[in-house]
């Protein structure tokens, strides 16, 4: 039965679709072609059981050394660390890519706002974040913005059941944007595989706005036609493959709006030092790039 031998994990908006989309260049790994399965997070789909999921997400394997997926929602959920440790062992090889918090929220924020799920401005929805994520699944996906940023706690939980040598983690700011090249060479040797040269120079999933708010809208909130395609594809990866490729058709670039210093120095404040203290000690890495000054 083909299931991961590694899983990169989030989190979310911190590079992990440009870093998929570098790895399912190398032979030796199968990736499936469209991230975010959600199988360990999503109650709906954990209950379809191991073998929708092999058959669902990895049934293009052709036998490739070593077979991964990348899942930025599994890093959130309190449950998806267990989940993952029962199903695939705790010899399972996790990748953590972690980006400035605020910066990280941010961009969570512009996404949901490309999707059409968010209509509040930034600051309002930071404040009914608690309330919002409390109501079912899809609401804390699309609206954990300091949730999800908030790296030690959750980071500790992924500790209870695996050990550290068995985690890779990539700063976004230090080892994705300024080191890729090595970083990418050291993750091959991490994954146990020949270190080939990968194409790196790759932006994917870059700020962007809808052409057609429309479109975006039938794509990502509930809707009779999305029911009704569910009948006529059953195919989950194909549905995601299909939506992903509108949504990038669909999307014009834009030079995303920046914080204001005083939300950016409140949300570092009351949200992440104390968590980007803990996480310094948790990966022994220096993070004063995130907090000195305030800045980006």
């Amino acid at each position: 039965m083909p299931l991961p031998d590694f899983l990169c994990v989030g989190a979310a908006k911190a590079g992990t679709t440009t870093l998929h989309d570098i790895l399912v260049q190398h032979p030796d790994i199968y990736l499936p072609s469209s991230k975010e399965s959600l199988f360990f997070a999503s109650q709906e789909y954990f209950d379809k059981g191991l073998s929708w999921y092999e058959r669902e997400i990895f049934g293009e394997y052709n036998n490739e050394q070593v077979i991964g997926e990348i899942s930025p929602s599994y890093f959130y959920f309190d449950h998806a660390p267990e989940r993952i440790y029962r199903t695939l062992g705790g010899r399972t090889k996790l990748i953590f890519m972690f980006r400035n918090p605020v910066n990280r929220a941010f961009s969570h924020y512009l996404m949901a706002v490309r999707r059409t799920h968010e209509t509040e401005s930034f600051e309002q929805a930071i404040s009914i974040e608690e309330d919002r994520v409390r109501k079912g699944f899809f609401n804390a996906m699309r609206f954990s913005y300091i949730g999800s940023s908030l790296y030690a706690m959750h980071l500790k939980k992924y500790l209870r059941y695996f050990p550290k040598e068995s985690m890779f983690f990539i700063l976004f700011e230090e080892d994705f944007l300024r080191r890729r090249e090595e970083t990418i060479k050291k993750l091959q040797v991490f994954l146990g595989i020949k270190c080939i040269d990968l194409k790196i120079d790759i932006r994917s999933n870059i700020a962007s706005y809808p052409k057609i708010k429309l479109i975006n809208t039938i794509l990502f909130s509930p809707n009779l036609l999305k029911q009704f395609t569910k009948i006529l594809m059953p195919s989950l990866h194909l549905r995601q493959n299909i939506k992903y490729y509108i949504e990038k058709l669909n999307a014009r670039q834009y030079s995303s709006t920046k914080l204001s210093d005083n939300t950016r120095k409140f949300l570092l404040e009351k949200y992440f030092l104390k968590e980007i203290d803990e996480l310094q000690k948790l990966i022994e890495r220096d993070l004063s790039i995130w907090t000195k000054d305030h800045g980006n």
